[in-house]
């Protein structure tokens, strides 16, 4: 009978040190093992050009998408994103929803341009949370000691998206080897 009191008061002495311990990092949000972007920008997707501040990253392969919160019904975001990960191409036809994200990209070190692309229509690579959605625009090599700008021009309207509070992102994927 003792035994069986120990271990009882073990364990929730164990559970309630779990919950002090971690509970912090549970409020943190859905990721606190996440690495920081070398750039989080909310943007307006609007026809245009946006032009990023100086930012610098370590040196290793970064990835570019555009972040959007799920603010509109899921099969609609995918369509308008382009994604096309959760819909079918007639699914967005028959309910008239167009791929907005049309835009070319590049990645400026000083004057010189270290990466370029662009992306448009549908069948883009994505990713989805329980709150984000993400379209990736492409990828560069970043160097440490460097200073990067990024330039994005929108080539099509896609301010009805402005409400989902979209975000340029700059994320690191995988560092060099040194």
């Amino acid at each position: 009978m003792k035994s069986t009191l120990k271990y009882r008061l073990l364990s929730i002495s164990l559970a309630a040190s779990s919950i002090i311990t971690l509970g912090p990092m549970a409020r943190a949000g859905h990721c606190f093992l996440c690495r920081k972007a070398a750039l989080d920008m909310p943007i307006s997707i609007s026809v245009g050009v946006v032009k990023t501040p100086e930012f610098s990253v370590k040196r290793g392969n970064y990835e570019i998408t555009i972040q959007v919160e799920r603010r509109l019904p899921l099969g609609q975001l995918d369509c308008l994103m382009g994604t096309d990960m959760l819909s079918q191409a007639s699914h967005c036809k028959k309910f008239d929803y167009e791929a907005l994200l049309e835009a070319d990209w590049m990645v400026w070190d000083g004057d010189h341009v270290v990466a370029q692309g662009n992306v448009s229509g549908e069948h883009g690579k994505g990713s989805v949370s329980d709150d984000t959605m993400d379209r990736y625009l492409g990828s560069f090599k970043g160097e440490s000691n460097k200073k990067y700008v990024l330039e994005v021009k929108f080539k099509k309207d896609g301010t009805a998206l402005n409400v989902t509070h979209p975000h340029l992102i700059v994320m690191l994927t995988k560092p060099t080897d040194i």
